[in-house]
């Protein structure tokens, strides 16, 4: 199996540590970037397969990340993880969402089947 490299923003330990219980088990790499600003930068540094933002982010909130995300990674997946609504101005630049924070097996069904894996 390829391994999927995914980098979650979020400053929400609690949300990384259910997402790396339930990811890592399935060979998934999960890094985390803790603010909107280090969100970005791991981007531009990193060779991710995906970025999942959860709605709880300093520096840059959720969407304007996901706005400079797309803005230079067109074709890079960009997940919102919130149970937040996406502002009409914004949902352009997420290619899903996922409003439950706690059972990510939607979330990971939609990775499986974005990576046929």
């Amino acid at each position: 199996m390829e391994e999927i490299k995914i980098l979650l923003a979020s400053n929400d330990f609690d949300v990384y540590e259910l997402l790396e219980k339930q990811l890592i088990p399935t060979g998934y790499t999960l890094i985390i970037a803790p603010d909107g600003l280090s969100t970005y930068e791991e981007c531009v540094e990193g060779d991710f397969d995906i970025i999942l933002i959860h709605d709880s982010l300093s520096y840059m909130n959720n969407f304007d990340v996901a706005e400079l995300v797309k803005s230079h990674y067109p074709d890079l997946p960009v997940v919102s993880i919130s149970a937040d609504e996406i502002p009409d101005g914004y949902k352009e630049y997420f290619d899903a969402f996922y409003p439950n924070q706690t059972d990510f097996s939607e979330l990971i069904e939609f990775i499986r089947e974005k990576f046929n894996c």
